[in-house]
Parts: C-alpha cells; sequence; structure tokens
C-alpha cells in the first residue's frame, strides 16, 4: 500500500509540483472514477459468473426432471404408438424412432426400390440416431428381414414387427403383430418376441409364430431348439417348447392346446402354400383375405362348421386358388375390386 499511496500523496502535498486548487480536484475526480470502474468491472465479472451457474442448474434441474418424467418406453409401447401410423398403408413402411417412440418415416435415396425386393437388409438403413425401428408389411405382401445380428425373420401380410436397434450391444427385443418365421443367430443374448398376449423367449432356433391381434389366436410351431412360451398377464403358466412340438392359445376361451408331434405346416406359407389341417371356414377366409389383401364375401350363407383339410397353392391369384377347393366348384366366383364374391 505505501508504495501505491506515496506518489499519490507527494502529487498533492510535495510543494515542488506548484499544482493549483482546480487541477488537485480535476485529478481526485479522475482516480475516484477509475476505482469505480475497477470495482464495477470487477461486480460484472462476479455476476456473469452467477448467471451463468444459476442458469446451468436450472437446467440441469429442467433435464432431469424432463428424463423423469419422460423415460425410455419398451418395445411394447412403441410399437402400440407405431400401429396408428401405418394403420390402412398399402406399401411396406419402415418407421424409425427414438427412445421416446417419436418415429419419422424412411424415405432415403433408393428405399423404394428396396422396399419392394423380397429382402430388406436392416444395415442397409441409417439407423444410428435411432433407437427403434419398426416395420410394416402390408396385406398382399410377405417379406424376409435380415437383423444386424444375422437372425432371419420372414413377415407375413399384414404384420407388423418392432425392435430394438444395436441388437449386438443390447437385449434382443422384439414385438410382433401377426405372423412370422423366425430362424434366431446364436450370440449368447436373449432373443425376446412379445405379441399382444404373448412372450417367446429363445437364444437359437427356428419357429414360426402367428399372433395377430385381431385375431385373438396364438400359435407357435417349434422347428428347431428351445424356447418358453409365457402369457404377458400371466393367464397360463408358462410352457417349455421342444423341437417338434406345436402350441396354440385362444386369448378368448383362455385355453392352451399343445401339440407334441407338430408336422410343421405353419411354416408353408413361406413357400408360398397354405396347408389346412381339419381347419374352419371362418379360419380359411381369413387367411386369404390376409394373403391377397382383399374381403371376401358371401352372397347367400354357406355352413361354415365343416373341417376343411388338405394345400392350397399360393402363387396363383385369390379366385384360383378359391376355385381350387372342393366345396367352392360350383358356385360362382368373381373379383370386383378389392372384393371376392362368392355365390
Amino acid at each position: 500500500m505505501k508504495k501505491t499511496e506515496e506518489p499519490i500523496h507527494n502529487l498533492f502535498h510535495d510543494k515542488k509540483q506548484q499544482l493549483d486548487k482546480q487541477e488537485k480536484d480535476n485529478l481526485f475526480a479522475q482516480i475516484v472514477k477509475s476505482g469505480r470502474r475497477r470495482r464495477i468491472v470487477r461486480w460484472s465479472k462476479t455476476f456473469a459468473i452467477l448467471v451463468l451457474c444459476s442458469l446451468s442448474g436450472l437446467w440441469l434441474y429442467y433435464q432431469s426432471n424432463i428424463m423423469k418424467e419422460s423415460p425410455s418406453l419398451s418395445v411394447v409401447e412403441v410399437s402400440e404408438k407405431h400401429k396408428e401410423l401405418v394403420r390402412g398403408k398399402e406399401e411396406t413402411t419402415i418407421l424409425s424412432a427414438d427412445a421416446r417412440g417419436n418415429a419419422w418415416e424412411i424415405y432415403k435415396e433408393g428405399w423404394q426400390q428396396m422396399a419392394n425386393l423380397d429382402s430388406i437388409h436392416i444395415d442397409a438403413i441409417d439407423t444410428r440416431e435411432a433407437e427403434y425401428t419398426t416395420i410394416y408389411v402390408p396385406y398382399g405382401s410377405r417379406k424376409e428381414i435380415i437383423m444386424s445380428d444375422g437372425s432371419k425373420v420372414w413377415l407375413n401380410a399384414g404384420s407388423l414387427f418392432t425392435f430394438r436397434n444395436n441388437m449386438l450391444q443390447h437385449d434382443r427385443e422384439t414385438y410382433l403383430d401377426g405372423e412370422g418365421y423366425f430362424d434366431i443367430a446364436t450370440n449368447g443374448k436373449p432373443f425376446t418376441i412379445h405379441t399382444f398376449n404373448s412372450e417367446v423367449k429363445v437364444l437359437g432356433t427356428s419357429f414360426n409364430l402367428s399372433s395377430y391381434e385381431e385375431d385373438k389366436m396364438t400359435s407357435l410351431d417349434l422347428i428347431t431348439g428351445k424356447v418358453r412360451f409365457s402369457s404377458r398377464q400371466n393367464k397360463f403358466k408358462a410352457v417349455d417348447m421342444e423341437a417338434g412340438q406345436r402350441i396354440s392359445y385362444d386369448e378368448t376361451k383362455n385355453v392352451v392346446t399343445l401339440d407334441r408331434n407338430s408336422k410343421g405346416n405353419d411354416i408353408m406359407w413361406t413357400k408360398k402354400q397354405l396347408v389346412l389341417d381339419n381347419s374352419t371356414l371362418p379360419y380359411l377366409i381369413s387367411r386369404l383375405e390376409k394373403i391377397y389383401n382383399v374381403e371376401i364375401v358371401f352372397k347367400k350363407k354357406i355352413k361354415d362348421d365343416e373341417p376343411y383339410s388338405g394345400r392350397l397353392n399360393l402363387d396363383v391369384d385369390v379366385v384360383t386358388a378359391l376355385k381350387s377347393i372342393y366345396e367352392f366348384r360350383n358356385y360362382e366366383i368373381r373379383l370386383e375390386g378389392r372384393r371376392v364374391v362368392i355365390q
């Protein structure tokens, strides 16, 4: 302090400086003003730091509350949101979604050509910014999906399939509304398929799973390996299945049926054939409507309690397929747009 104050003291009291009163007053005012400026600058910096700290705290608080109020959705919840987005679409549709299920449709260059192919390679789709992906195959179509973990899924007509991306790092969580044939690659991580009423857990195996929510029926035909079939709502006891077995669950009646000697007929749709084994007429009509994306109408009520057995070739048009059924040979079958009229 003495080194700083001494020159200033000399300016006011050293007789050699010969400053008059007005000059001394002006010099003093400048010194006071300079000191205030320094204090203002120091307080301004301090205030700015306080404001930045407060804003940072508010931002962290806001983000933490957002995370609490908006946790990541499960694959089931994401799929439920996406069902509304693809409802009524008549072309294969792929949706990418964030952890909250907010989706955007894939419109990348060349995508339309890829969508028209029989196989879709997931690695060919840019999903780096997405947590989930949903693929919808419309009625009248089938698609082979090659997953990033090497698993293959054949989706039948009118099927919606949602899965978590980056299956090589995360548990392989998926959801199916429809029918799919699965050939699961073994990588040490469980592969789980949720449906509207059941759950299938596997490590590496192949099977056919049919679970259209609108039908209230679920069936699983196990070709190789082992799986556990269980209820999402704990309506029935979990069943550990082995190769060569078929299980079906009627949600309306809450009845589970296990066939230990499956013939593997359920997977024949992948070879463009439909196998009927004492199947009812409503079941047959429902299957054909999905496969051909048509509505089948009977002008006159016919018996629908007689069982149907045999094999239909699906590599032909719907009218030809129906005419190959013995019972319909005496009926007139005509196609009116997307309506098939039988009389």
